[in-house]
């Protein structure tokens, strides 16, 4: 079985209109810049969330957290902040099992798979992101997110 995460930026994305880095909060970059559809495809279920409006830069860091809360209870969500819908995780021994709300498909798949394609993902958001717009790539706020998301791998 195969775990993969990818996304698409939306075509509501444009280029942020910065000149200056330091205008850029963690905040407008978790929250506003990079919006995307998400695809998680786990074996033969396709859990994507083609819904244009998730901030690329955040999943990734809330998939890494998320790493972190399901080894320490054997459970987690994602719980999305502009509609009800949710991702449930749960650990079964080395079986991770992945329940999204906003889809019949429930899937299951090694947890060490899930850990290295979160990994894998969250490398290159943050190499794609820096290289799409070099002013919000060289921010501070940027460079802090990318050290706490790599420190939680």
């Amino acid at each position: 079985m195969y775990v993969t995460f990818a996304y698409r930026l939306s075509d509501r994305y444009t280029e942020p209109a910065f000149d200056d880095p330091s205008q850029i909060t963690e905040g407008i970059l978790r929250n506003s810049l990079f919006c995307a559809d998400i695809e998680i495809i786990v074996g033969d279920s396709d859990l994507s969330a083609d819904w244009g409006w998730i901030p690329v830069l955040d999943f990734p860091a809330v998939l890494m957290y998320l790493l972190r809360e399901i080894a320490e209870s054997g459970r987690s969500e994602l719980d999305f902040t502009e509609n009800a819908e949710t991702i449930r995780l749960s650990l079964d021994g080395a079986r991770l099992t992945v329940d999204p709300s906003y889809t019949d498909a429930i899937a299951t798949c090694d947890y060490a798979e899930w850990q290295i394609a979160t990994s894998e993902f969250v490398r290159r958001v943050i190499a794609e992101l820096r290289e799409l717009n070099s002013i919000v790539g060289g921010s501070k706020a940027f460079e802090q997110l990318d050290e706490r998301t790599v420190a939680l791998h």
